[in-house]
């Protein structure tokens, strides 16, 4: 019986480390992608390449997103979340004119920094409330 018990416990353990695993792991690709916007659309501004940014992969992120909405409930990552998709298409928006206006851009450029900012803030207070927990990597 109690190796029944304990035979449970790691299962828990495991299931509940798998997905804190899995969140973190959306969590970076997520700022990963976002980073690689940025990068992106600074090559396109300051270098002068042509569809780089077109070129970004927006499934990726898209699939990422969607299974960290899925998986995770808390709140304020979920803000983050929400805030750097504003700050995305905003940027993007701006960028994307046929004659950019350099004024606009950079303020969407610095927004996008903040949320992305607000975003890594907030997936780390995710990990770090994960790691709090007692069951958290305690069976192995």
């Amino acid at each position: 019986m109690i190796a029944v018990i304990g035979q449970y416990l790691v299962r828990l353990v495991d299931r509940r480390n798998a997905h804190t695993d899995l969140v973190s792991e959306q969590c970076a690709q997520l700022i990963s992608l976002e980073e690689d916007l940025r990068n992106r659309v600074w090559e396109e501004r300051r270098l002068g390449l042509r569809d780089v940014v077109s070129a970004w992969p927006i499934a990726e992120y898209l699939l990422a997103e969607a299974r960290l909405k899925i998986a995770c409930r808390d709140i304020e990552l979920h803000d983050a979340l929400r805030g750097m998709q504003a700050a995305g298409h905003e940027l993007g928006r701006t960028w994307r004119q046929d004659l950019p206006d350099d004024a606009e851009v950079e303020e969407a450029w610095l927004r996008h920094r903040e949320a992305l900012d607000r975003l890594i803030t907030a997936s780390g207070a995710v990990a770090a409330k994960a790691d709090e927990k007692p069951w958290r990597r305690s069976l192995h």
